[in-house]
């Protein structure tokens, strides 16, 4: 059973995609070529023996090579990198290899002698493989590359007919073997693109190869007495692009990697009830504990907390407290994971009615080239596809936001899904997600945001209005026609921490300051997002020193929906005077529960008091109530003397999550069809 801690199964949008984590790692361990799967490490002595060579197809290939007549040098570049496993420019010896290890990630684990100079051992294909030499004592010399970043035998589609692979001569540069034969292109005929995917997915399970004893006591880890299988993935989530009002998707590029989770597994018995992750400094990750556990027999899946500054998991190392253990893996320089990380790029088509018919799709690099012949040689069995929104859900959804996901996996191999409903209206849909494990037990989301169906020119505001958006926001703002109205639309995007903002030009002081504003349905819960209007002064210094009025209306956290007494279904309005330390003015909110799916009117009203300081009054109505609701007034220790206010408008995502429990993973809107100031104090 999936254990969700501390939280984090408040995050629907991300915690339902985590069975497709799972689901993919368990693909991985529970299936496999001949006799090699198992759920704890299984060992096999091959003998060289190559098998009956009258087969013309096998589930098997034998993969030769020899070490006499190659070059074997120093590798000085290797010094540091090897500091810990290796003297300072180590050189491989051929004479002391005795033995090669094929390792794949399925666990399966064969065992071949090298007798002068030369082998020849018998692997599973199916799944790709690591290959290591080692001494007579079991002490690791070093491992096969097959050059261009590729650390493995990618041999999850090799073809049948293919029962041998001859390395030829092995050369080696310290503990890096390189064959004189590459496979690649030849026996194993992957494309170019479909190369530099593999480069980037088998980083992770690389790391193994390079250091197979990663809890470092000496001995390689799958060969001691009590085996211990230990394997490490990443998850990413990404933005592929958008799709237009005809389903048509918008591809950018590159990807935009927009967070990362580490996927650790141990297979054996000794496994804790939990792991604790550190990377290095910028990773995000110290002494970090699972955010999901997910134990079977014989084997526990810990995916780390979801981070996203980075987004990416930097160079260097990490560190796996596995109980009394201590792991260490090695993760290379990401540089080109935006550009080499496998797309799955949607094409929605509709019926005439404006329901979902289908959707097609294709493979891609997320530098929007490539050519995927074969996504089996990447991927494993099974797309993942949900379609997020308001509105009916078919049946197989069972979850609140998500208005369809299929009841099984889709193959990876198809290009094209029917829904097996008829009622998925493409006007209710947010957002589609596809998502897949790789080979090496990498997952990947890719997020397809629709573009608004509302037309708004985006970019553009009323004269006497500026752009006062925070960075890196998009300049998701513009005038549209909503209900009958001109309304100054402004969007946050899902997964992104914008604060999409408009201001006014001019300054005001004491009056009446009035916002129309439509607050839409909520389409997540406890996200930390809100809607503002608001009094912003330019003699703000610093988060300490703000002088800031205004409203602010959000779902909230689930322990401020407990304090206020919140009943299900509303929204929380904020009506706050920030902290000014400059002046002494401490912070002050009321907050009064509203309706979602409803035009508001909300009115601030600022006046003096005899000391000349500010005397803050607020006040809502929805539209066609006939009285306006107050909260008690507040004095500022400030007053229009020293301090004007731009008048703002905006929706905003806050990583602090002083409004909500986790980031937003859907976009969030408003519709602004008046602001006024009048200097006049206006009462009911």
């Amino acid at each position: 059973m999936m254990k969700a801690k501390n939280g984090f199964i408040k995050n629907l949008h991300y915690l339902c995609l985590i069975g497709v984590i799972v689901l993919g790692l368990m693909a991985i361990i529970a299936t496999g070529g001949g006799g090699g799967s198992s759920t704890t490490p299984t060992i096999n002595n091959d003998t060289g023996d190559a098998g009956d060579e009258g087969e013309e197809e096998s589930d098997t290939i034998t993969i030769t090579g020899d070490f006499s007549g190659g070059t074997h040098s120093k590798n000085l570049w290797l010094k540091k990198f090897f500091a810990k496993l290796f003297r300072p420019a180590y050189a491989l010896d051929p004479n002391q290899v005795a033995k090669v290890i094929v390792f794949s990630m399925n666990n399966a684990i064969t065992v071949s002698p090298v007798t002068n100079g030369a082998f020849s051992i018998e692997v599973n294909k199916g799944f790709p493989v690591g290959m290591i030499f080692v001494g007579a004592e079991d002490n690791y010399l070093g491992y096969l590359t097959l050059g261009n970043g590729i650390d493995t035998i990618p041999l999850t589609e090799a073809p049948t007919d293919v029962r041998n692979i001859d390395l030829e001569k092995l050369l080696s540069s310290g503990p890096v073997v390189q064959p004189s034969h590459n496979p690649l292109g030849n026996e194993l005929a992957l494309t170019s693109d479909e190369q530099a995917a593999i480069a980037h997915c088998d980083d992770l399970f690389a790391s193994i190869i390079r250091n197979p004893d990663v809890d470092g006591n000496g001995k390689i880890d799958f060969l001691e007495e009590s085996p211990m299988h230990y394997s490490l993935g990443v998850e990413y989530h990404i933005g592929g692009g958008s799709l237009a009002g005809d389903g048509t998707p918008i591809v950018d590029t590159p990807a935009k990697i927009s967070g990362y989770a580490l996927v650790f597994q141990a297979v054996g018995d000794d496994r804790p009830d939990d792991v604790y992750f550190t990377g290095p400094p910028d990773s995000g990750l110290s002494n970090s504990p699972s955010m999901v556990i997910y134990p079977e027999e014989g084997y526990t899946t810990y995916i780390a907390p979801h981070i996203q500054s980075p987004a990416i998991p930097p160079e260097g190392e990490y560190k796996i407290h596995c109980g009394s253990k201590k792991l260490t893996f090695t993760i290379p320089h990401p540089a080109l994971v935006a550009r080499n990380i496998v797309l799955v790029v949607p094409k929605v088509t509709l019926n005439e009615n404006g329901t979902i018919y289908s959707i097609n799709w294709r493979y891609c690099l997320g530098n929007g080239s490539g050519t995927i012949s074969n996504p089996r040689r990447i991927m494993q069995e099974g797309i993942m596809m949900h379609i997020f929104g308001e509105g009916r859900r078919c049946e197989e959804s069972e979850y609140p936001h998500i208005l369809y996901v299929p009841s099984v996996a889709i193959p990876s191999t198809t290009t094209s899904h029917i829904l097996t409903c008829d009622h998925v209206y493409w006007d209710e849909v947010d957002n589609i997600s596809m998502g897949f494990s790789d080979v090496y037990g990498n997952n990947n989301f890719i997020h397809w945001y629709k573009s608004s169906v509302i037309e708004t020119n985006w970019g553009s505001l009323p004269t006497g209005w500026v752009n006062d958006s925070q960075p890196p926001s998009l300049s998701t703002y513009g005038l549209t026609t909503f209900q009958e109205r001109d309304c100054i639309h402004i969007r946050t995007r899902g997964a992104e921490w914008d604060r999409v903002r408009a201001r006014t030009e001019t300054t005001y002081r004491t009056g009446t300051y009035e916002w129309n504003v439509y607050v839409p349905p909520f389409n997540e819960v406890r996200t930390s997002n809100a809607i503002r209007t608001f009094l912003y002064s330019p003699q703000s210094t610093d988060a300490n020193n703000l002088r800031e009025i205004g409203f602010e209306i959000g779902y909230g956290t689930g322990q401020q929906r407990i304090d206020h007494e919140i009943p299900t279904g509303k929204l929380m309005c904020y009506m706050t005077v920030q902290k000014d330390e400059s002046s002494g003015t401490p912070y002050s909110t009321n907050v009064l529960a509203i309706d979602p799916d409803n035009w508001y009117t909300l009115r601030l009203i600022l006046s003096t008091n005899d000391q000349g300081q500010y005397v803050v009054s607020w006040k809502l109505k929805k539209e066609n109530d006939d009285a306006f609701h107050s909260v008690p007034y507040f004095t500022c220790e400030y007053g229009p003397q020293d301090t004007s206010f731009y008048v703002e408008i905006g929706v905003e995502s806050f990583n602090n999550l002083w409004i909500g429990d986790h980031q937003p993973a859907l976009h969030k809107e408003a519709y602004f069809d008046r602001v006024s100031f009048n200097d006049s104090i206006l009462y009911d």
